[in-house]
């Protein structure tokens, strides 16, 4: 596959023993990506495991952070105060912690004792 090259599907679905029922034809063309503007950065954290606060290391202003589990549901939303993330509400287990400002995103995972 290379740059704008178009691929084509359709299916055919069968219910009991009735004769198919033909889709739609759908077409994808490969393009380059619109924009670029999500750059992911690496985060240092300490300590990890972590017991309520969750120190960050990076000299970056992140304005907003979402924990998720390890099966990947979203568990909190909150704020970043100065460089640190409360996590003391948390049960113990694996995380991933996404941190976000206006210009960037960064992903790092932790675990909670």
């Amino acid at each position: 596959m290379i740059l704008g090259d178009s691929l084509k599907n359709l299916a055919d679905i069968y219910f009991d023993y009735n004769l198919p029922i033909r889709t739609n034809e759908t077409q994808t063309t490969i393009a380059i990506p619109s924009s670029t503007e999500d750059i992911q950065q690496d985060i240092a954290i300490h300590p990890n495991p972590v017991q309520d606060i969750l120190f960050l290391g990076n000299n970056s202003d992140w304005k907003k952070a979402e924990i998720f589990d390890i099966s990947g549901r979203l568990t909190k939303v909150t704020g970043v105060d100065g460089f640190s993330v409360d996590v003391s509400g948390l049960e113990s287990g694996s995380y991933i912690l996404h941190l976000s400002n206006k210009d960037k995103r960064g992903r790092v995972k932790f675990v909670k004792m």
